[in-house]
């Protein structure tokens, strides 16, 4: 899977979504004790930090919204 990200940001950016979002875990790192996530990340490009960051403000707006 990682090696997949370093050749491919966009896989890399969809697998983030997957792993940290709905139906994953926001720790998923923790959880599972390894270094998943982080590898991933390292591994994405402009456009693929660009894409998480909107994931990430989404995903914080549409739990400030919930709280509500």
């Amino acid at each position: 899977m990682q090696d997949v990200t370093k050749t491919n940001s966009l896989v890399g950016f969809a697998l983030l979504s997957q792993l940290l979002g709905k139906n994953g875990s926001r720790n998923f790192d923790k959880v599972t004790k390894t270094k998943t996530v982080e590898n991933i990340m390292g591994n994405l490009n402009k456009d693929g930090v660009q894409q998480y960051i909107d994931f990430l403000t989404k995903l914080v707006l549409e739990t400030a919204e919930a709280d509500e």
